[in-house]
């Protein structure tokens, strides 16, 4: 099947976010952008309430509209969060650094990626956020 939207790896990072995934996972489902062109990965680690279970639960009923959702759980580094989660030591920027390494390298594996588009939970994007980029 022949699409004229490039592909796009969508690259959420969540951390103890459960009080607002509902609301922005709602974001990334009303974008008018071919969800057969969107593949998923997101990033969670470090969590403090069921950021885990919510992702693995959206991941899970998702799954079938999008070309792939690829949910990582696992701690890529162990940090130091001594002055609270506000706190942004220089091991916390380490950390960050390796888990935007770890989704440029699952783009970089799969050649039908065109386009990458980084998202934090606490960022709302538009319907046509993906379009106008």
């Amino acid at each position: 099947v022949f699409s004229s939207s490039p592909q796009v790896l969508l690259v959420i990072l969540a951390r103890s976010r459960a009080h607002l995934l509902p609301t922005y996972l709602a974001f990334i489902e009303h974008l008018d952008y071919p969800k057969s062109d969107i593949s998923v990965y997101i990033q969670t680690d470090h969590n403090q309430d069921n950021t885990p279970l919510l992702l693995s639960q959206w991941r899970d009923s998702a799954r079938a509209e999008y070309r792939d959702i690829t949910l990582n759980t696992s701690s890529l580094l162990s940090y130091t969060q001594s002055l609270g989660p506000s706190s942004w030591e220089e091991d916390r920027y380490i950390h960050l650094m390796k888990i935007r390494q770890n989704a440029l390298e699952h783009a970089r594996a799969s050649a039908h990626i065109r386009y990458i588009f980084f998202v934090d939970t606490d960022n709302f994007i538009t319907p046509n956020t993906l379009r106008t980029l």
